[in-house]
């Protein structure tokens, strides 16, 4: 190995154990050290670990909940990809700038969520062929119609969900924490949109994807406790799933005017509502 390549592996080494000890121990110092440090360009040439960085820098910046900033780091990733992996980086820049929108000034907002519309369209351009594609449509498909009800279209994400072929997560992949994380990470903003709407049938179809226990999902119980069940298994699960869904929760004050059912719902979860719940979940048609 040529003295050049051993120095490139401990920058390489130096940058990724800077930014776990900033996480780890929520030292903004060393994140902003790390962030300043602008030896990535130097992996240019070195495409695993120039992605890889990248994508630090991007948690790093959502972190400091500078969303615009992180988006930035994954449309910089996107040329360096691989076809196979650059519907990720699309799907990832393009979540940045979903939840910048929840902050962003009315007067840049229109910029900002064409701009998300075009990347997410992207993403879904670039999935590649694959036993996953159809779980990846789905992710992708229920950012972008989270996005259309931010800009009060809520209508038109049903649509767009109503599209996607709803398949059950096979049981080796659910039980598998490496299979299908971004599906699992991104599931509820979906959901979200057909709690939204009110829409039953939609609810009930994106259930089965992340059911894992065909009793609960069609046996005799009303609509909430069903969605509650099955969201439950899968926190148990799938702990990324956790994450979204309280990533969203903790954005619930940002969600008025565009989901005001969405809003109630998590207001309700979150107070421990559930008979207010029952007949929230009641009116679904």
């Amino acid at each position: 190995m040529e003295k050049q390549d051993i120095e490139s592996g401990d920058v390489y080494k130096e940058l990724c154990e800077k930014f776990e000890q900033g996480k780890s121990k929520r030292n903004a110092e060393v994140l902003r050290s790390f962030l300043n440090d602008d030896r990535i360009i130097d992996f240019r040439g070195q495409h695993a670990e120039y992605l890889h960085l990248r994508s630090l820098r991007a948690e790093a910046f959502t972190l400091f909940g500078h969303y615009l900033k992180a988006s930035r780091e994954y449309q910089l990733a996107v040329p360096y990809a691989s076809q196979a992996r650059k519907w990720k980086f699309l799907l990832q820049q393009g979540s940045m700038l979903l939840w910048h929108l929840f902050t962003t000034p009315s007067a840049e907002a229109s910029d900002v969520f064409l701009k998300c519309e075009k990347t997410l369209d992207k993403a879904m351009e670039n999935i590649p062929a694959g036993k996953d594609k159809i779980f990846q449509q789905i992710t992708v498909a229920g950012l972008n119609a989270f996005l259309k009800g931010l800009n009060q279209q809520t209508s038109e994400g049903v649509s767009l969900l109503k599209k996607m072929n709803f398949l059950p997560v096979p049981i080796p992949q659910y039980n598998d924490k490496n299979e299908l994380v971004i599906l699992f990470r991104y599931f509820f903003m979906g959901m979200a949109v057909a709690i939204e709407a009110k829409d039953r049938q939609l609810l009930l179809q994106m259930l089965k994807v992340i059911s894992i226990d065909d009793q609960t999902l069609y046996g005799e119980k009303n609509l909430f406790r069903l969605l509650w069940e099955t969201m439950n298994q899968a926190f148990d699960m799938r702990p990324e799933f956790a994450e979204g869904f309280n990533q969203l929760f903790n954005q619930r004050n940002h969600l008025s005017p565009a989901y005001p059912n969405l809003r109630y719902f998590l207001d309700n979860v979150g107070a421990g509502m559930h008979t207010a719940l029952d007949l929230f979940f009641s009116e679904f048609k």
